[in-house]
């Protein structure tokens, strides 16, 4: 009789359980649907770019000096030949005229070094040497006595030893008296003179780049264009190779990006690119790729990921001239367009077994259908294979969708 309780209680759960199920089967699961329906559809790369200047220009600063008067600012319009700023020239006047007294007294002596003796001291010279010659006879002769008298032994031979050195020390004088003739006569030597002369002319040098640096005193630009960037201020010092300016020419903009080389297979110059920035409320702005760099760099992305990127150009064709030059401007390079396709939401696809499928409201149950995806953007997907336009496919499918279940559209 027990065994006959337990036997009914079992059998009474499995036909709770099955009515449960079957219910279950019957309750249509409410699902959100969507047509396949036909439309316009690009594959494209996004990133962001900078605006930057085809034609600009560092000026730097060839002169030193305080600046006097700064006469633009930063965003300033320039033509060029306009002044940008005047330096003050009193330093430089200094300068010069430190350089003018420098040459002047070099080339004084220089002038006496090369002006020849007068004749009063050329006649005392020569009457030195006639009275050094008639000195080294004399010695000469008393030198050639003694070695005879000291041969024969009349004299000692520290009084012969005494006419030798006499005669040698009259000889030595004489030939000094002769070379001061012989200098007294001529000028300066060729040493002395090129000694002199490439001094001067080493002042001349420095005096020439000083009167054509003066020139500058005076910077002016080289472009029509509009002041970018401005390094210094009125009263600030400079130096040669200091920056002053950076201008460029607001009417020859492009956007310079770097593109991820792992997106580069199907970017090439000439595609088309549309620029925005939702920020400056700027859309509509339509470019093409002009350049694309030919070699592969580094650069680490703001995750601090290593990313190897190649650098392309994008030219703008209109609507510039609310664009300034360091701008960030999102790009978007339509690398594939196809018109008149079958499109379905992107959620709407999920993968078994590597391929794709999705689920079709069929007769009001779910059915499930492989597909073959062409192209795709933001959220939207294009149907190769597997559908048919009107069709209505389940977005966001989840476990509870199930082959042969009844569905039931949400806002039913």
């Amino acid at each position: 009789m027990k065994n006959k309780k337990i036997v009914i209680g079992i059998v009474a759960a499995i036909l709770c359980m099955a009515a449960y199920l079957l219910f279950q089967m019957n309750q249509a699961v409410k699902v959100d649907l969507q047509s396949v329906k036909r439309g316009n559809l690009e594959d494209a790369v996004e990133e962001t770019g900078v605006i930057k200047t085809r034609q600009d220009r560092k000026i730097i600063s060839t002169v030193t000096g305080k600046v006097q008067q700064l006469l633009v600012e930063v965003g300033d319009e320039v033509k060029a030949g306009a002044v940008l700023l005047r330096i003050d020239p009193e330093e430089m006047n200094i300068q010069l005229r430190g350089l003018e007294a420098q040459r002047e007294a070099l080339a004084a002596q220089y002038r006496e070094a090369v002006k020849p003796m007068d004749q009063e001291e050329i006649r005392k010279l020569q009457i030195e040497v006639e009275a050094s010659q008639i000195r080294y006879e004399e010695a000469k002769r008393q030198a050639e006595n003694n070695e005879l008298l000291y041969k024969e032994g009349a004299v000692s031979f520290e009084e012969y030893r005494k006419a030798q050195v006499n005669l040698d020390v009259e000889s030595a004088a004489l030939k000094l008296a002769k070379l001061n003739l012989e200098v007294g006569q001529k000028s300066a030597s060729e040493h002395v003179r090129a000694q002199f002369e490439g001094q001067m002319k080493q002042l001349d040098a420095q005096i020439a780049l000083l009167q054509r640096q003066m020139g500058d005193l005076e910077i002016k630009v080289p472009i029509d264009g509009m002041i970018l960037v401005k390094y210094i201020e009125a009263g600030s010092y400079i130096q040669p190779g200091m920056p002053l300016f950076d201008i460029g020419d607001r009417g020859q903009l492009y956007i310079e990006s770097d593109i991820l080389a792992g997106e580069m297979a199907e970017v090439r110059e000439g595609l088309p690119v549309e620029i925005s920035n939702e920020d400056l409320k700027i859309a509509g702005l339509s470019g093409t790729i002009t350049k694309i760099y030919p070699v592969a760099f580094s650069k680490v992305s703001d995750l601090g990921i290593e990313q190897k990127r190649i650098r392309i150009e994008v030219s703008m064709q209109d609507g510039t001239t609310a664009l300034r030059p360091g701008y960030d401007m999102d790009l978007k390079i339509i690398t594939d367009r196809k018109e008149n396709i079958l499109l379905i939401p992107d959620s709407a696809v999920f993968e078994i077994n590597g391929e794709d499928h999705v689920f079709v409201n069929q007769t009001g149950k779910a059915a499930l259908r492989k597909i073959r995806k062409g192209i795709s953007q933001r959220d939207q997907v294009e149907i190769l294979e597997g559908l048919q336009e009107g069709e209505e496919v389940i977005l966001s499918p989840n476990d509870k969708i199930k082959e042969g279940i009844k569905i039931q559209p949400k806002d039913q």
